[in-house]
């Protein structure tokens, strides 16, 4: 990677993104999102078994015998209970009647131990657009936050690689059948977060290069020195990130490895993003930006 001309091989490192574009769009159209109960409506069941008594595979096991719009998690201290979410359906009621008398029978638990509730769809529609406007204003603080700091065509770049980290996750969430629910809407905050802080490393050595050379070199070699300068730190904070996570993903219950996966995910994408698509992206703005220039002052 020492002497790989990133400027130079601009429409070779745009193609991969373009493909999981591609590949998203038919996702989006076969297999759609699995929008959880926070969003789309449905039943909360928590059932209070005792923390010696069950495993979380056996009521996932009876879940699935009924549903496969539902998600099943520890929940209560010492994991004393278990909390099961139910999509909403025209046959919902009578599903979660059939769970419940199941787990009911098999632990020897009465009704009292059990508590239901309901998410409406105006409820889950409302959190969905919360969770929009949250990410928006996101993007927008960061947008302004490059502009201030460094230029107008550094901030377009750095919301382009945001997006395209966002896209990206939601690729793989469809690919991975990942539900779409609260926690999932945090994790894409932090992915939001944490990429946009490669992508500022990469901008503050491109403007110092471009004070230390000045003309000695062009916008391309600026950049291509520039990532490969700060190429090192990329990749160990990085590495170290994903080991955190990935001991999450394999050691954590249900629900933390479906927030750890679109992380994971999106750690990748915002360090391709960050190293190969800001700095050659943000060439092809600024020459662009320069040719006007100079042909109105011709």
């Amino acid at each position: 990677m020492r002497n790989f001309d990133f400027c130079g091989k601009w429409k070779q490192i745009f193609a991969v993104p373009v493909i999981l574009l591609v590949l998203g769009v038919v996702l989006f159209f076969t297999v759609g999102l699995n929008i959880g109960v926070d969003f789309s409506g449905g039943s909360l069941i928590y059932a209070e078994i005792g923390s010696d008594k069950f495993e979380v595979d056996e009521i996932r096991s009876i879940v699935n015998k009924h549903t496969a719009n539902a998600t099943v998690s520890y929940s209560g201290n010492n994991n004393v209970g278990v909390d099961i979410r139910l999509g909403g359906s025209d046959d919902a009621t009578e599903v979660q009647d059939k769970i419940i008398a199941e787990i009911c029978e098999k632990y020897g638990i009465g009704q009292d131990k059990i508590e239901v509730e309901y998410v409406g769809p105006t409820i889950g529609k409302s959190l969905l657009t919360n969770a929009s406007i949250a990410l928006l204003i996101a993007f927008v603080l960061m947008l302004v936050y490059i502009w201030v700091r460094f230029e107008l065509f550094s901030g377009l770049t750095a919301l382009i690689a945001l997006v395209h980290d966002v896209i990206i996750t939601f690729v793989f969430v469809m690919l991975f059948n990942v539900q779409i629910n609260t926690p999932f809407i945090a994790a894409i905050l932090t992915i939001v977060g944490y990429s946009i802080n490669n992508t500022i490393i990469i901008f503050d050595r491109i403007r110092y290069n471009s004070t230390l050379l000045g003309g000695k070199a062009t916008k391309n070699e600026i950049v291509n020195t520039s990532i490969r300068e700060t190429m090192k730190r990329s990749i160990n904070t990085t590495i170290t990130t994903l080991i955190a996570l990935v001991a999450l993903y394999v050691l954590g219950v249900e629900s933390i490895k479906t927030f750890v996966l679109p992380i994971i995910v999106g750690v990748l994408a915002g360090f391709f993003s960050s190293v190969a698509m800001t700095g050659p992206m943000w060439v092809l703005l600024t020459k662009n930006k320069d040719a006007k220039l100079k042909s109105v002052k011709i």
